[in-house]
């Protein structure tokens, strides 16, 4: 049998459009242990019991988009032996697990089929729920991801994203045009905390292996790297699924704000313009956001608390109740 994992890679250019890594571990066959420990001098070695992508593409490609996927690999830290990697719990094998050694994050390569999430939408929404009857399950990451992934239809059937201008680098003059989810409804905030609080430690396998520039280890943490997620899903989806639909208009017009719309459903998001119009656009637009959620912040919400006095007034006319206003975490039910 083998487990088919998801890991999803932020994008980390901006011309880089992100997207996930399908790859498998099998139990079919497992190379011979070597006898010593990792070499300094090798940094990276091969999972050795990583399914080859081509038997991915025909085992569970054919009629989807992964037929024609590319292949990519990937760095990941996974707990491991002296030896190799430790299976996923999800793996069933025969195999005599090192027991004596204490087991430590090691980096691993693995290689696997890589889809642009408007692509991987179609994979991860159509797997089933159930251990498959095809000789694979799927593993935690997998299945954490197809549930941001259901998260992303709630927010495209319920027609809860805008579109935004996104400053990228203003030194270089750059502005994409992008559609945001906007999840700010009462319960929202409580879901994505709960939904970050559940993500699987293999889901940052590679974040740990990231640098920052200047030489240290780069933290991702949970919230973080499932809002890249939802953020690049919803609007590669609202992007494609939306063009076909989307008035035809001019890239090169006169007007700013059709140059936006027509970069709002294209590949290239870039909106081209001279730094003065896309400041002034960028302002208008933050306007415009501002009057149609609700007060706050990403993270923070104005709350109204009504304070009933504790001794009445003698005049039934004396205003004598307090408003007051305070502000709220958006992760807090309260």
């Amino acid at each position: 049998m083998w487990v088919l994992h998801a890991h999803w890679q932020p994008p980390q250019r901006s011309a880089d459009p992100g997207g996930l890594v399908f790859w498998a571990e099998t139990s079919e066959e497992l190379p011979p242990a070597q006898q010593r420990r990792f070499s300094s001098r090798i940094k990276v070695r091969e999972h050795p019991f990583c399914l080859p992508p081509a038997l991915i593409r025909e085992r569970v490609g054919s009629g989807t988009p992964l037929e024609d996927a590319p292949t990519r690999s990937v760095f990941l830290k996974i707990p491991s032996s002296h030896h190799r990697p430790l299976p996923s719990p999800e793996l069933n094998h025969d195999w005599e697990l090192d027991a004596e050694s204490r087991p430590a994050l090691i980096a691993w390569t693995v290689s696997g089929l890589w889809l642009p999430l408007n692509k991987a939408f179609g994979v991860l929404a159509n797997l089933p729920t159930e251990n498959l009857a095809d000789g694979y399950v799927l593993g935690q990451d997998t299945r954490y991801w197809r549930t941001a992934t259901n998260l992303v239809m709630e927010v495209l059937a319920e027609q809860k994203f805008l579109p935004v201008l996104v400053t990228v680098d203003a030194r270089r003059n750059l502005y994409h045009a992008r559609w945001q989810p906007v999840l700010d409804g009462p319960r929202d905030g409580q879901r994505l905390a709960q939904l970050s609080g559940a993500m699987p430690p293999i889901c940052r396998a590679e974040a740990e292996l990231m640098e920052t520039p200047g030489g240290e280890a780069a933290r991702i943490a949970p919230r973080e790297l499932l809002e890249s997620f939802l953020n690049t899903m919803t609007d590669s989806l609202a992007r494609s699924w939306g063009a076909a639909k989307a008035r035809q208009i001019q890239p090169n017009s006169d007007d700013l704000l059709e140059r936006w719309l027509h970069a709002l459903f294209q590949e290239d998001a870039r909106v081209n313009a001279s730094p003065a119009q896309l400041e002034a656009l960028e302002s208008s637009l933050r306007v415009w956001r501002r009057n149609l959620e609700a007060a706050g912040t990403r993270s923070y919400r104005i709350a109204y608390r009504l304070e009933a006095p504790e001794i009445q007034p003698a005049d039934p006319n004396e205003p004598a109740w307090e408003l007051q206003y305070l502000l709220q975490s958006r992760d807090d039910p309260s």
